[in-house]
């Protein structure tokens, strides 16, 4: 949201969110691993796992309810309650520098 707010392109914006995959399940695979040893077994791996996977589905159903419900993000921001004459100046400070 934070990406859409600022302007991002939409392919950046999914680029960015399935690089998620690559950074963060090593880590997870090798905890969750842990844990079913642990756990003698018990643990519930594979169900975990698939529930950290970040799929591009799941961001292009969200990115497509903003822009279907709220008419994109300036509406979905209003409808949120951000007061829509501080967006401009919210941009300003965010990508100041």
């Amino acid at each position: 949201m934070i990406l859409l707010t600022l302007g991002a392109d939409r392919q950046l914006i999914v680029d960015d969110f399935m690089k998620s995959n690559d950074e963060l399940l090593p880590s997870f695979k090798r905890y969750f691993k842990i844990r079913k040893i642990l756990s003698l077994g018990f643990f519930p791996y594979r169900n975990m796992l698939f529930a950290v996977t970040v799929r591009q589905r799941n961001l292009d159903s969200v990115l497509d309810r903003v822009e279907n419900s709220f008419g994109g993000i300036e509406g979905y921001l209003n409808y949120a309650g951000f007061d829509p004459s501080r967006l401009a100046d919210l941009r300003n400070k965010l990508l100041e520098g």
